[in-house]
């Protein structure tokens, strides 16, 4: 099954990724983490090291935000030219290459603009569920939520939000992370059963 996770830059992804595949290891369940961001990274990385002197297949969370533009605006070309299904069908093929998983779990779903863009690629193609990130801050008495990164998340964030299959919230430190992974594998695994 594929399970793809979305939300903003910064909520989360990687981090109830990787809770995800430990809460599966204990199982006995096979998964793996891939990510659309990783191809871009690849393909684009000649371009950003030639501008930037950045690796952006290995960089810090500051030079990411430097580079950040530039990999949106690569991205979206190829999105535009391939009506949102160039990222997908590239990870696509990495996913049929490799070995057979219980659940192949994609850390980066940012879009909904296209047709048979993400949402659907993981939803209808794959008959996979969407899962969705968000975080908030508290500050003193005031509840403040991680704002999308740039206007392509400002755009898309309420979309996946709203066709998301799963919602996680959770607190910037949140003290005890693992109890929302545990809660969405004990959702996934009684879903499986009723099915």
């Amino acid at each position: 099954m594929l399970i793809g996770i979305s939300g903003v830059a910064g909520c989360g992804k990687d981090l109830f990724t990787e809770l995800l595949i430990e809460k599966f290891k204990e199982k006995s369940l096979k998964s793996k983490r891939f990510a659309l961001a990783d191809i871009l990274k690849e393909e684009s990385r000649g371009l950003i090291m030639h501008k930037y002197g950045i690796d952006p297949t290995n960089c810090s969370r500051e030079d990411k935000e430097r580079i950040r533009g530039e990999l949106v605006s690569f991205a979206k070309q190829k999105r535009i030219e391939s009506n949102g299904r160039y990222w997908i069908e590239k990870l696509q093929e990495k996913i049929k290459a490799s070995e057979k998983l219980d659940y192949y779990l994609v850390s980066d779903l940012r879009y909904s603009e296209y047709d048979r863009d993400e949402v659907f690629w993981v939803k209808e193609e794959n008959k996979g569920i969407l899962v969705h990130i968000s975080k908030y801050f508290i500050e003193g008495c005031d509840v403040r939520p991680l704002l999308p990164a740039n206007s392509e998340e400002n755009k898309n964030d309420p979309i996946l939000l709203d066709k998301a299959d799963y919602h996680v919230l959770w607190s910037h430190g949140c003290q005890n992370p693992e109890s929302r992974a545990q809660s969405f594998f004990e959702w996934l695994i009684l879903n499986e059963e009723v099915k």
